[in-house]
């Protein structure tokens, strides 16, 4: 499959603190997960063959034991691996005094992508813990 990336895998090493790890992997756990799907929408549907991942929604607002959300743990390395090597522009709406859709459904398909990259991380890093 070709791929923008040359190891088709963005890996960052201890930006988060073993035991922050593990509280985000047990409050994943403990949350409802549905099958993925191919498509959105009324459109989508299960595929088992191509897509073998679950999706979860983590609460945005819920607080670790530090006192930090999950987001605020992701986002400063989410836009580091941005500005490393996707280079997209995240802040346009800020700059510009208009409203674009497409910019918008571009930035949150990005920041999906980016997250998805991330709870691979942590999948991976439950694997090595354990």
């Amino acid at each position: 499959m070709p791929s923008f990336l040359p190891d088709h895998c963005i890996t960052l090493s201890r930006v988060i603190s073993p035991s922050i790890c593990e509280e985000i992997i047990e409050l994943g756990k403990k949350t409802y997960t549905d099958y993925g799907q191919i498509g959105g929408g009324e459109d989508g549907f299960e595929d088992h063959f191509t897509r073998k991942s679950g999706v979860a929604w983590l609460n945005r607002e819920l607080t670790l034991s530090d006192g930090k959300t999950v987001f605020e743990h992701i986002t400063p390395h989410i836009r580091q691996v941005n500005a490393d090597i996707f280079k997209f522009d995240l802040f346009f709406l800020y700059k510009k005094s208009f409203f674009c859709s497409s910019i918008i459904i571009l930035v949150l398909s990005l920041f999906i992508y980016l997250l998805l990259i991330f709870l691979y991380f942590l999948n991976f890093l439950e694997l090595i813990l354990h």
